[in-house]
């Protein structure tokens, strides 16, 4: 679990480098998970890690966030044994819309909530599911042009 997380946070640190760790007052929003949106808007007062009480949830509400943020192009297909489309790793399009998003209200969000999710994961099948949901951030990034 460490080296994924490493080279996911790794990439994110390149490309914000890259960019002047400038972007956007405003981040992807819709679909979002309420612990993010609350995180957000009590910034200075919020615990650095929600308590988040149902795992699977908030990992089905991760990929749906992440699924609406992704460009059309990315393809969904099911994602077994769970009952929301995952997305598909082949190229389609240069735009990345709100996947390409720099700075504190951007892609960052998603790294912070994937490690609140696998601070939160206890089970072995939550945590595979955690890796695909890594696996295609690191993709993207690494697509991302």
């Amino acid at each position: 679990m460490d080296e994924i997380w490493q080279r996911l946070v790794g990439l994110w640190w390149e490309k914000e480098k890259a960019r002047g760790f400038a972007g956007p007052t405003r981040g992807y929003t819709e679909g979002r998970p309420i612990q993010v949106s609350e995180w957000v808007r009590y910034a200075p007062k919020a615990p650095v890690k929600p308590a988040i009480e149902d795992v699977e949830a908030f990992g089905q509400k991760w990929w749906e966030w992440w699924v609406l943020m992704n460009p059309n192009w990315r393809e969904r297909s099911s994602f077994a044994p769970r009952t929301h489309p995952r997305l598909e790793q082949t190229m389609g399009g240069e735009e990345w819309g709100a996947v390409d998003y720099s700075g504190p209200n951007g892609i960052l969000n998603v790294l912070i909530c994937l490690r609140w999710w696998r601070d939160a994961i206890g089970s072995n099948d939550d945590e595979e599911y955690w890796m695909e949901a890594v696996e295609d951030v690191i993709w993207a990034l690494e697509t991302i042009k």
